[in-house]
């Protein structure tokens, strides 16, 4: 499982460690501490939209975005 955003490939889930990592060039902030215990955890979009800025159905909140998804917002 990858725990960088530069390892995950566009059609891999998104971890805590990944959500983390994601660089600085995406118009993107965390409102929250992600907990290490997220790292190795594959995070919902509900995760995501409610402790980021990401706005918008990033795939239905009960379903984990891919990176490709989670680009797809900006």
């Amino acid at each position: 499982m990858a725990s960088t955003w530069a390892t995950t490939a566009e059609n891999q889930l998104i971890t805590g460690a990944t959500l983390r990592n994601i660089p600085y060039y995406y118009p993107y902030t965390v409102d929250v501490t992600i907990p290490a215990e997220y790292d190795t955890r594959i995070v919902t979009a509900a995760y995501i939209e409610s402790h980021t800025n990401v706005s918008g159905q990033v795939t239905p909140t009960n379903r984990c975005p891919t990176r490709a998804d989670f680009e797809g917002n900006f």
